[in-house]
């Protein structure tokens, strides 16, 4: 059996570092623009983007609207509603994954996130 020299396990650990380096820091959300969601004489609006992953503005808003609407999933996508201390109001991550009892990006290829931004309604009396 060979043992690995000194040089030869810095020379690993060194290319290592270099491939976590190239990596780089995650890319900035993708706004996919406001949706409004309508229920009685209230609108509601929400921020749609891309938080990561290769997914379409197209596909992101329809997942959402339906999650937003409906409380139920997409096929394929998991999605919560926002607790307390997060930022955004749903989220949805796919692949779907039954095991996971809380969201979080890390658990997911694609993720994408409302941010809920107001109300607005009739000023009937």
């Amino acid at each position: 059996m060979r043992r690995l020299t000194p040089i030869a396990v810095l020379a690993v650990v060194a290319a290592s570092v270099l491939v976590l380096a190239a990596a780089g820091p995650a890319p900035a959300a993708r706004s996919c623009g406001t949706v409004r969601e309508r229920t009685g004489n209230l609108t509601s609006r929400y921020t749609i983007k891309v938080a990561k992953g290769s997914v379409s503005c197209a596909s992101a808003r329809r997942v959402l609207v339906h999650f937003i609407r409906t409380n139920r999933r997409s096929s394929g996508w998991d999605c919560r509603n926002g607790a307390r201390g997060t930022s955004w109001s749903e989220a949805c991550g796919s692949p779907y994954h039954s095991l996971f009892d809380t969201f979080r990006d890390s658990s997911f290829t694609r993720v994408i996130k409302a941010y809920y931004q107001g109300r607005s309604g009739d000023k009937s009396p």
